[in-house]
Parts: structure tokens; sequence; C-alpha cells
């Protein structure tokens, strides 16, 4: 897979752009909107905490995913994936919240009614 990248996207949630809804839109669809995370690579560390040093719980291989907040968190700074970068994405790994690197990562929303459970993509 190339590790070229386009434009980079809003850091505070996937897939923005002009044509998305205004705030208050948003926010009354919020209660409704999940999303997910798919590797980029292979190996991409799931971390207890949003830094590099941080403890490993597990790994995604390129094409997995895993359910995940629809906001990015700052937190330590990695070079990884063509860049460096201090965002990282909240995701759920058996149960509990985690985190991987934003730049390692394809982010979409699902819809509400899809499982979103860790087994449910393939991992756990």
């Amino acid at each position: 897979m190339s590790e070229q990248q386009g434009p980079e996207p809003s850091p505070t949630e996937p897939g923005a752009s002009e044509a998305d809804p205004s705030p208050e839109e948003r926010d009354a669809n919020e209660a409704a909107r999940k999303c997910q995370v798919t590797s980029r690579i292979n190996g991409l560390r799931i971390r207890a905490a949003a830094r590099k040093d941080s403890t490993p719980l597990g790994h995604l291989n390129e094409g997995q995913s895993l359910p995940a907040l629809c906001s990015a968190k700052r937190g330590g700074s990695y070079t990884a994936c063509g860049g460096t970068s201090d965002l990282w994405v909240p995701v759920t790994y058996r149960g509990r919240r985690a985190y991987v690197a934003w730049r390692c990562v394809d982010w979409y929303y699902i819809t509400a009614a899809a499982d979103v459970s860790a087994e449910s993509f393939g991992v756990g």
C-alpha cells in the first residue's frame, strides 16, 4: 500500500467537508453517529494512552477495523505513516478505551444500527 496521502482531513472528525451539516445539525445527529477506524498498515499498535511510549494492548493489521470515537485527541507526538502528528483516535478495544495513531488509519462514520464490537471487526 502506498504511503502517499492527499490533503490532511480535519483532525476533529472523519471526512469533514464544506458540505457537512451546520454545527446545530451535527449536534442534533451526534447521538446517532458512530465511527470506525481501519488500519492502513500491518502492525499498528493499539495503545493504552495517547502517546507512543504507552503500553501496547494489541495491534491491527492492514484492513482490520475497530469502533472509534468521532473526534481525535491530542497526545504525544509520533512519526509514522508518512509524517509527524500528535493526534490519536480513541478506539474501543476489548471493552476499554485505547488509542491508535491518527496518521495510520482511515476514519469513517458508520450507521448507529451497525454492530460495533471489536469481535465484529475481526479483532480481539
